[in-house]
């Protein structure tokens, strides 16, 4: 079901959602975590979750050579720039194929997500609203060159942005968000109930039946990494 936010209405996207609190992971440990989960789970679910480590992430189209140097990084299964993950706060919000998010065009989804994460942004006390202006010409990092849809702050700088990939199993949205606050003022609970009627709180060990590293060794390897 989709009960969605526009204009000061609230949304609600999902009559339950699954919520994976993860706790800090490296880079290519996080990726394979979403491409698990992307391919297994059966319901809507939200991970939120951090980095171990000082990690970048690259978007599936971008070039590997546009990364800092001496900085790590990891090639994301979705879109979008180059992010920092020093200071940001980080969530994957995946939805099985059949979903009504999961079948919208990539725009209008990325879009009713982003209204939801702006309601809630708001609620605790970040004032931001979405871009709908041309995209800036600043390079590929991501918090530079903010495209439509994305979220920026009163003074017009982005502070959220996200990639998408739609596979036969599901949508994956993958997204970051910089605030200038307390990140504990940025609630994974408060966020998951914007969503959803029902939140069902989950443990990783629930989940992960076989080895990340095995199953998706190639998050881990050069091949996938430094592949454009």
């Amino acid at each position: 079901m989709v009960d969605f936010l526009h204009d000061g209405v609230r949304m609600k996207f999902f009559d339950e959602l699954l919520l994976l609190m993860d706790g800090k992971r490296s880079g290519p440990e996080n990726m394979a975590m979403d491409e698990h989960l992307a391919q297994t789970t059966k319901l809507p679910l939200l991970r939120v979750y951090g980095w171990q480590g000082s990690w970048m992430s690259l978007g599936y189209f971008g070039k590997w050579n546009e990364i800092p140097r001496g900085r790590a990084f990891v090639r994301r299964p979705t879109g979008g720039g180059i992010v920092d993950h020093d200071h940001d706060w980080t969530y994957s919000l995946i939805v099985p194929r059949g979903g009504e998010l999961a079948e919208m065009k990539p725009s209008e989804s990325y879009r009713m997500i982003h209204e939801c994460i702006a309601a809630w942004l708001i609620e605790s006390g970040i004032a931001c609203s979405l871009w709908n202006d041309e995209p800036f010409s600043e390079g590929n990092l991501c918090f530079r060159n903010p495209v439509a849809f994305d979220l920026i702050d009163a003074q017009g700088k982005k502070i959220a942005g996200a990639g998408q990939r739609r596979t036969k199993y599901s949508l994956l949205h993958q997204g970051s968000i910089l605030a200038n606050v307390d990140q504990e003022n940025l609630c994974a609970l408060t966020l998951a109930r914007h969503l959803s009627r029902n939140v069902i709180e989950i443990s990783s060990a629930e989940i992960i039946k076989n080895d990340l590293d095995s199953h998706f060794r190639h998050f881990f390897e050069a091949a996938w990494n430094q592949r454009r």
